[in-house]
């Protein structure tokens, strides 16, 4: 990586999510940390189930490691006063790690 891509990676994300970034919180066993990241938008899915289709929402979030070093799938990421537990991490760097989020809806 060159050096420009490690002082842009290490410096300006963080400023960037700082300045452009909504508000949310993340909660692992009950302690909430406030953090800044990106937000993305939520999709809708519905999948094929045993008694029609069950719908299912799904949204990404970056999360910077200055706020939460070691996230973990177990945690949930609340948004807006909807929380929203953590499905799987995405891509992990030494700044931000990016995450899919997933709340599982009825069946239609």
């Amino acid at each position: 990586m060159a050096v420009f891509d490690e002082l842009y990676r290490d410096m300006a994300v963080p400023l960037l999510l700082e300045q452009f970034g909504e508000l949310f919180t993340y909660t692992l066993a009950g302690n909430d940390t406030a953090c800044t990241g990106q937000v993305g938008r939520i999709e809708v899915r519905e999948e094929d189930a045993p008694r029609g289709k069950r719908i299912s929402r799904t949204r990404e979030v970056t999360i910077q490691t200055s706020d939460v070093a070691a996230v973990q799938t177990n945690a949930k990421v609340t948004i807006d006063g909807e929380v929203w537990p953590i499905k799987q991490i995405l891509n992990k760097t030494p700044v931000t790690t990016r995450v899919e989020l997933c709340r599982a809806g009825a069946t239609k």
